[in-house]
């Protein structure tokens, strides 16, 4: 595992999640996050760049699970994935202010599911995007740094290989105060597109450079790297 981080160090990803959700195929234990950050930082000592983005993605964790992980792992960023509240946020931003008192605070990602864009029937569209708005919104005045959509799945919580529609997210993206970021379906063939349609400056991809599942390919995110670092470029 330290080294699939190593290999995403290298090709340039600005951000390593590490996945704290047991039942995920992508589960790592406090060990092993401990392993694969200090590896994807050391990493950048070597090559005289500036270290990763660490980012913890809990799913319905409790309070205390995530601040011994943002404390031991030092954590730079916590994304919530599950079905966590707006009040939850608001306790557990509280907690990481009073902890860490210092500039160098970790930033909040919040996902939010909406429906893949194949499942999304005609006469339900305005009420998804309606749905979807309310609760960027809500999150958005919450005080939340970036607000990640990703495609919904019953019974998962991100992963799922479907896509969202991109073409919602500069409408949406003009009702937040808060960056957007695209995940759900990305790969290294389509990423380049889906930057320049949903005109985002972040996106977040799992299952489409892994092989086998559960496995990032070196390869593979090599090429998405590059694809989405020439669209965003463009």
């Amino acid at each position: 595992m330290p080294q699939q981080a190593i290999h995403a160090r290298t090709a340039g990803a600005d951000a390593i999640g590490l996945n704290f959700f047991e039942p995920s195929i992508r589960y790592v234990t406090n060990d092993q996050a401990l392993a694969i950050a200090r590896a994807a930082r050391r990493q950048s000592n070597t090559i005289n760049d500036r270290p990763p983005k660490v980012v913890g993605v809990f799913v319905n964790h409790s309070l205390d699970q995530i601040m011994q992980l943002v404390k031991t792992v030092d954590l730079d960023g916590i994304q919530l994935h599950g079905n966590e509240s707006v009040d939850f946020f608001k306790e557990l931003k509280k907690a990481v202010a009073e902890q860490f008192k210092s500039d160098a605070l970790p930033f909040f990602i919040r996902a939010l599911r909406t429906q893949p864009k194949v499942d999304q029937a005609a006469d339900n569209r305005d009420l998804e995007i309606q749905a979807i708005t309310t609760q960027i919104q809500v999150w958005s005045t919450a005080g939340v740094d970036t607000i990640l959509l990703d495609a919904a799945a019953t019974g998962e919580f991100g992963g799922t290989g479907k896509s969202i529609d991109w073409s919602l997210m500069p409408q949406l993206q003009a009702s937040s105060e808060r960056p957007l970021a695209l995940a759900g379906g990305l790969t290294p063939a389509n990423v380049g597109i889906a930057v320049q349609t949903a005109q985002v400056n972040i996106v977040d991809v799992a299952s489409g450079v892994e092989s086998p599942k559960g496995i990032k390919c070196p390869g593979l995110v090599k090429q998405f790297i590059q694809q989405a670092r020439k669209a965003l470029d463009a």
